[in-house]
């Protein structure tokens, strides 16, 4: 069975053709073969193919896929499109050349579905997205949200047992490791929303999580071979293995610490590698990221070196997620940062803490909203962000918590903040402030 990518791509690049050569024209002759080819491919093994059209996206059992073939059918008004098992080559062709043509019937899906029926178009189906369809949605996050929990006693367990020398626990952090390496490279948005909701609890842990998190998905953006997420996400989880030879008081204290707290402070990347290393088996990248990762860009950092060399690519994207985390972490002694602010300052380390082409990589991954952030609305509505728009930073798609009067929404509700209104031009919806969750009386967790 073909990638169903290959079918989206198909289709986009048919209507494109359509729209732009005669009937009878040999380039909608190929592009016809090759749509129609990719859809019964699929439907040899399934009843039907659905694909939802939501926030901005392609939907197929599940799985979202960017393209701008989402806002063209948006904009007719097409919320699902069914494919049956018994179409026929006709019916597409006809049915192309419908949306091909449709282009200033802006929302006008009812036009089109009487087209489809003149046509005699019977395997060919229009409808909308129902509340239930849109929750699926919501059973990632919830799955994501396990698995974060899963991997925190994992780390509570094994991160004290390898700094010993026990590596009993290895194993199941290998089989960890691959399992989020799955879920990353099938939807990252959950567990970077994950990585961005904080508590006062477990830090050492939740961070080792959230650095191995962010480093693996700016790892993913940069088309890095997916064979090395495993090892970098094991690197990301044991980076700060050395502080546990570290005097816990050293490491909790909330004042500032004396020069010579602060050396020993300084010696955690080197007990951290001296411990990876003991490790059978382990790659080599783990020591390099736990020696390296606080270095900086510069080499002002530590622990110093008798001659400057490259540093490892994953540990300055380690260094960049490791930073970013420890700002938006709220602690004994202060609160966190907010994401906007602590772009900002990091921003201000570019080319000396911080490879500047991987910070601003970094920055635009996360979005100027990241997802998880409370927002406040022009319209006096209050949401949260659900998932960004890599078209429009600042225009990203909102899961709605109350409305205009400040009345709790119990249901699931979405928005799309890139939506404007069809008789005026103007946005429906547009963001004037983040709120802090505590504000609100809201746990981001519950709603993504």
């Amino acid at each position: 069975m073909m990638d169903i990518s290959d079918t989206i791509y198909s289709l986009a690049r048919a209507i494109k053709g359509y729209a732009l050569y005669p009937r009878g024209h040999p380039v909608r002759t190929r592009v016809l073969e090759r749509l129609y080819m990719t859809i019964n491919d699929a439907l040899k093994s399934k009843q039907e193919m659905i694909f939802g059209v939501l926030d901005g996206e392609i939907v197929f059992e599940g799985r979202p896929f960017f393209t701008e073939l989402s806002e063209y059918l948006r904009s007719l008004g097409i919320e699902k499109i069914t494919f049956l098992r018994d179409l026929k080559k006709k019916e597409l062709n006809y049915f192309i050349d419908i949306l091909s043509t449709s282009e200033g019937l802006s929302g006008r899906r009812e036009v089109l579905g009487r087209k489809i029926e003149e046509l005699g178009i019977s395997n060919i189906k229009l409808g909308d997205i129902k509340v239930d369809e849109v929750k699926e949605r919501i059973i990632d996050f919830r799955w994501a949200k396990e698995a974060y929990k899963k991997g925190i006693e994992i780390m509570k367990v094994s991160i004290p047992e390898v700094s010993q020398g026990d590596i009993s626990s290895i194993r199941t952090v290998r089989e960890f490791v691959d399992f989020l390496v799955d879920g990353v490279r099938r939807d990252m948005t959950p567990f970077l929303a994950l990585s961005a909701l904080k508590t006062h609890d477990e830090y050492t842990f939740t961070h080792s999580m959230n650095v191995c998190i962010l480093t693996m998905i700016q790892a993913k953006l940069l088309k890095l071979d997916s064979r090395l997420l495993h090892d970098i996400g094991i690197a990301g989880l044991f980076h700060d293995i050395g502080k546990e030879v570290i005097p816990v008081e050293i490491i909790t204290k909330p004042d500032k610490l004396t020069e010579d707290e602060f050396r020993m402070m300084q010696r955690h990347p080197i007990e951290g590698a001296k411990i990876l290393e003991k490790i059978p088996g382990i790659n080599p990248l783990c020591q390099i990221v736990a020696f390296e990762h606080h270095m900086k860009y510069d080499f002002s950092g530590y622990p110093k070196t008798h001659r400057k060399r490259e540093l490892n690519l994953c540990s300055l994207l380690c260094t960049i997620a490791d930073v970013y985390d420890a700002l938006r972490s709220i602690r004994a002694y202060r609160r966190e940062t907010p994401p906007d602010v602590a772009a900002t300052i990091m921003e201000g380390g570019a080319g000396k803490d911080f490879d500047p082409f991987l910070l601003n990589h970094f920055i635009k991954m996360l979005g100027v909203y990241p997802v998880g952030t409370v927002v406040r609305l022009d319209t006096g509505e209050i949401g949260i962000v659900y998932r960004l728009n890599p078209d429009a930073p600042l225009r990203p798609q909102i899961r709605l918590l109350f409305d205009e009067k400040g009345v709790k929404i119990e249901e699931v509700r979405l928005a799309n903040l890139s939506d404007k209104d069809s008789s005026s031009g103007r946005y429906i919806r547009s963001i004037i402030s983040t709120i802090e969750p505590a504000v609100v009386g809201i746990e981001p967790a519950e709603y993504l």
